[in-house]
């Protein structure tokens, strides 16, 4: 039954053109995608990225959870980082991403009630948001992907835990979490190389 969600998400994802791959050579991944009957992400502001963390090494991943009944939970960067929380139940609404060295970040979220968000795409140093606040609409599933790197994902998930970390090379989006069981995302780890 999973494989078969599996592969029914990644063949909507195709069809919907859910990629990592830049615009063109050198301007990095289009800044956003939206695909036809999507919902759009564009109202949803994650606080700035702390100046100190702005030029990060190459190939550094930062992540920001909004998480129900706490909010935006705080930036957390390196090549391999963890947002969210486990065992207390709370769920991730929201997630703000941003890349340096990467070639930039592609993230899209299933939210609860609402189904696939549009994809965003940013360069090198943008801030991608997705999920929605203010609507108490839990995560459910979370693809990401660099256009320049591997990315790694690990999605830990109300009544599972964590789910198995999974991989996709550069301009691939690697899925996790759940659709069609009312999972809430809980906490994330993902990492690029």
């Amino acid at each position: 039954m999973r494989h078969r969600a599996i592969g029914l998400v990644l063949g909507v994802l195709a069809a919907l053109a859910v990629t990592a791959a830049p615009a063109s050579a050198g301007t990095g991944p289009a800044a956003v995608t939206n695909a036809p009957g999507s919902v759009s992400n564009s109202t949803i502001q994650a606080p700035p990225l702390p100046k100190d963390q702005v030029r990060q090494a190459a190939g550094t991943l930062c992540l920001n959870a909004h998480l129900a009944g706490i909010g935006w939970q705080g930036w957390t960067c390196g090549t391999s980082v963890q947002v969210g929380t486990t065992g207390q139940s709370r769920q991730m609404e929201a997630l703000a991403v941003t890349t340096s060295g990467a070639g930039g970040i592609c993230a899209q979220a299933h939210v609860s009630g609402l189904g696939w968000l549009s994809q965003v795409c940013v360069a090198d140093g943008g801030t991608a948001v997705v999920g929605t606040t203010g609507q108490s609409r839990a995560m459910e599933a979370l693809g990401l992907g660099s256009p320049g790197s591997t990315t790694c994902a690990n999605a830990h998930l109300a009544g599972i835990g964590w789910q198995g970390t999974q991989c996709a090379g550069p301009g691939v989006v690697a899925l996790v979490g759940t659709t069609g069981q009312s999972r809430a995302m809980e906490a994330l780890a993902a990492s690029l190389s």
